[in-house]
């Protein structure tokens, strides 16, 4: 379980590189449906916690758990509710900040 928490992690990364992308991409056009600041906002929260903070999530109970306690519905729990919170983030930060 650990090691798809990681891929998702990743698909985080990705989609916060893109973001990144995007914001660079400001300076040079103007991208008329891009509110700058809010659109930041959820970047860095989807780098932040869908990237970082997952990553080392998965990372860390992959290391530090014996395989058995590794699917417990405790730690996937906290896994799809973080991913969740990530989710609502990457959608409502650049739509009102």
């Amino acid at each position: 379980m650990p090691k798809v928490w990681f891929r998702i992690a990743l698909i985080n990364f990705f989609i916060a590189a893109v973001m990144g992308a995007i914001l660079r991409y400001a300076f040079v056009e103007e991208i008329s449906w891009l509110k700058f600041r809010y659109f930041l906002h959820g970047h860095s929260h989807v780098a932040m916690l869908g990237w970082l903070y997952l990553g080392l999530y998965a990372l860390l109970v992959h290391s530090f758990l014996p395989e058995v306690r590794q699917h417990s519905p405790f730690y996937r729990n906290n896994f799809i509710v973080a991913q969740a919170s990530v989710v609502g983030m990457l959608i409502a930060f650049p739509i009102q900040g």
